[in-house]
């Protein structure tokens, strides 16, 4: 950020490093309602080691540049397909014997409602970060050009709430 003589940082809050370990993150189907049964203690642990890293790193940005505008973002519910689906997150809750259309997206939304909990939080423990909440902005599937990527016109969206946010730190400086 110093040597680039960045007028602001925009740092996008940490899924692919999510999505590394989420072969770990479901405990097979069993009833129940609460979809928070069927997610396992390497949920929280891995979210922990990735908010440990993001508090770190904002931090040492901080101390470096203590007037720099930093936004962070979490991520949009992501969509999960039906059983035997390609795509990033359906193989992992077919081996967990989740079928329900409606139970794997309780799940799946579990996760991330709890991974940007945790982001918000770790953003209120560093002074002057802004944590944009993005859940619930890429509603239509059709703005989803697979499980956990939008299309352009859904990032476009997710890219004006970040925008926003922005503009207005950077009126501040």
């Amino acid at each position: 950020v110093d040597q680039a003589g960045a007028a602001a940082l925009v740092l996008s809050g940490g899924g692919n490093d999510l999505m590394k370990r989420f072969h770990q993150f479901l405990h097979p189907w069993r009833p129940g309602s609460d979809p928070q049964r069927l997610l396992t203690d390497a949920v929280d642990e891995h979210m922990r080691t990735l908010m440990d890293t993001i508090f770190q790193m904002l931090t040492r940005v901080r101390r470096r540049q203590p007037k720099l505008p930093i936004v962070i973002h979490g991520y949009d519910y992501l969509r999960v397909g039906e059983v035997g689906d390609d795509g990033y997150l359906a193989k992992f809750f077919d081996a967990a014997g989740i079928r329900s259309r409606d139970e794997r997206r309780a799940v799946l939304w579990a996760i991330v409602d709890r991974y940007n909990q945790r982001l918000r939080s770790t953003c209120e423990c560093v002074v002057g970060i802004s944590y944009v909440d993005l859940r619930g902005f890429v509603t239509e599937d059709s703005m989803w050009h697979d499980d956990i990527h939008p299309t352009d016109e859904g990032f476009g969206l997710l890219s004006k709430k970040v925008a926003e946010v922005l503009l207005e730190r950077m009126a501040e400086v």
